[in-house]
């Protein structure tokens, strides 16, 4: 690849990114995030005060009473069904930015597909950690906004919001630029180790091409700064560790919590595999 070839195919996944997440660009302005930020963990603290909603009752209590009675005690039932509107939408969008990458319409039907599969969480957190600030303990997007407290509540999983939380800081520490984010996401769905391909060549031919990208891009935009696409690199490998703890939490999920999901094919299908015997399951 020559250096025209090289900037059309960053301006193409960057032009991607920006179409199909208008308001990402909002996210790298600190102040604007702090703010949001600031605003949304004082209202939560104020509501907890005057609800007494600061404790969190566990999954098994909350199935329990919800069998007993059909009552969504503590409204964690309406926070995930938002979470999971928001999640359908989001893989679509997904798939979209997936579509975009140069090259990856040249891949069989099945690569595709095992490629988005086994991609999608660590393509979601290379764009959502902007939306955490590990301080405050909160995630704020445009669309949804979550405490620690009602992350537990959804997904049952403290582990895992900690998780996600420092993860999230490592990569705020970063600075990573919009155009950086967009070619490691790229990067991650073009993986040929994590998943059955009947052309792994290709699709790692295609990764190479985002690579050197990549390099391109932190030797102008970070100059002098050699180190740091090994320390990209070192977030790609440890991110896959999240990736297995998302499969934890998602094979560990109940059954009024998958009566929820059932309702969204696109999701239901992607964390379904996370499932045994998910088809066998007697939902409620």
């Amino acid at each position: 690849m020559d250096e025209l070839e090289i900037q059309k195919l960053i301006y193409t996944l960057v032009q991607s990114q920006e179409a199909i997440y208008p308001n990402m660009k909002k996210y790298f302005d600190k102040s604007y995030t702090e703010k949001m930020s600031r605003e949304f963990y004082e209202n939560s603290k104020l509501k907890e005060e005057i609800f007494n909603t600061k404790s969190v009752i566990s999954t098994e209590e909350f199935k329990n009473f919800y069998l007993a009675t059909g009552i969504d005690v503590d409204g964690r039932l309406k926070l995930l069904q938002e979470a999971c509107e928001h999640m359908q939408r989001g893989i679509i969008k997904y798939i979209t930015y997936a579509r975009s990458i140069p090259g990856f319409s040249t891949i069989c039907q099945e690569d595709k597909l095992n490629l988005i599969k086994a991609a999608r969480f660590e393509y979601w957190m290379l764009g959502h950690y902007l939306h955490y600030n590990p301080e405050l303990d909160v995630n704020v997007g445009y669309e949804i906004k979550q405490t620690k407290s009602d992350s537990i509540k959804m997904w049952g999983s403290e582990e895992a919001w900690n998780t996600v939380n420092a993860f999230s800081k490592s990569l705020l520490d970063l600075n990573l630029s919009f155009e950086e984010i967009a070619l490691l996401r790229g990067i991650v769905i073009l993986f040929t180790d994590r998943c059955q391909l009947k052309e792994p060549e290709k699709v790692e031919s295609l990764q190479l091409e985002l690579i050197k990208c990549l390099k391109y891009l932190i030797k102008h935009v970070h100059p002098h700064q050699e180190k740091r696409f090994y320390r990209y690199f070192d977030r790609l490998i440890a991110i896959r560790k999240l990736t297995e703890l998302n499969k934890k939490q998602n094979a560990m999920l109940e059954k009024f919590q998958m009566s929820i999901i059932k309702n969204y094919p696109l999701m239901y299908e992607c964390i379904s595999e996370d499932i045994t015997n998910v088809d066998q399951r007697d939902f409620i």
